[in-house]
């Protein structure tokens, strides 16, 4: 049976079961040398179980109950629960949209269930300007890289207006 001591998992192969708080004779290792000196050292069983599944050393005997044990407090506590300002406005938007989206589909003529298909979805007017889905805004309908390379188009321009050291390499 595997046993917490600490932050360490050990084997305890005794008759009698470990519970938390039992005080056990653990075996020298580098670290108790450094902190309890030679020898085995006494510590108190933290938990029953581990995940851990490398090499253990084994506890070498129960030595008795420690009274006063109690179980160690958590490395982290739970972060408090703050409500945020905005939480019933987020809400609301949340429930609004799912009404606009049964309505969008309400109008293209499917259930949530049943997806809309390109023909019905031409019905469907856009949320943002209201204009039919299949051409939904200005910015929309251009493709991204035309407005990319129109970007870049104004961009050399203005730099060569501002920047006359500046030469596109195809004019030298």
């Amino acid at each position: 049976m595997k046993v917490r001591v600490g932050k360490y998992a050990y084997l305890w192969e005794g008759a009698e079961p470990l519970v938390p708080g039992d005080r056990v004779l653990l075996p020298e290792n580098w670290l108790s040398r450094m902190i309890h000196g030679p020898g085995p050292f006494e510590d108190t069983v933290t938990a029953v179980g581990s995940d851990y599944d490398g090499p253990m050393s084994r506890v070498i005997a129960k030595i008795g109950r420690d009274p006063d044990w109690r179980p160690p407090e958590p490395d982290t506590l739970p972060a408090p629960r703050v409500p945020l300002v905005h939480e019933g406005r987020y809400q609301q938007a949340l429930a609004d949209y799912g009404r606009q989206v049964d309505e969008w589909h309400r109008r293209a003529g499917g259930t949530a269930s049943d997806p809309v298909t390109v023909e019905r979805a031409r019905l469907v007017t856009c949320p943002k300007c209201g204009a039919p889905e299949s051409s939904p805004c200005t910015d929309a309908t251009k493709p991204r890289k035309a407005n990319h390379q129109e970007r870049l188009r104004r961009f050399r321009e203005w730099m060569q207006e501002t920047q006359p050291r500046y030469p596109r390499r195809e004019t030298l």
